[in-house]
């Protein structure tokens, strides 16, 4: 299963790898290659969970709809149309 370097996903989304960093510095992201190819990031709002949900689902599949949940205000789980798994939250 393939994985992306910050600099993949900053062309991918058109967000600057600075940034990137920059928001995983304050805490606003925090991203790690888990065991069985998930990528697990943490954003900074509930609707950042739901905008990012929406536009990865496209061209792949929904393993767990954006929804409140006991340890977080808004968690999912997507597959993208590159096969990666992603597991996002806000808490």
């Amino acid at each position: 299963m393939e994985s992306y370097t910050v600099s993949e996903i900053s062309k991918k989304y058109g967000i600057s790898t600075r940034m990137l960093r920059y928001y995983e510095q304050c805490g606003l992201i925090a991203s790690q290659k888990r065991d069985g190819a998930s990528v697990s990031v943490g954003l900074g709002s509930a609707d950042a969970v739901r905008a990012a949900f929406d536009v990865l689902k496209e061209g792949g599949g929904i393993g767990a709809a954006p929804e409140s949940n006991f340890f977080c205000e808004c968690y999912c789980e997507v597959r993208d149309k590159f096969g990666v798994n992603w597991i996002m939250m806000y808490h």
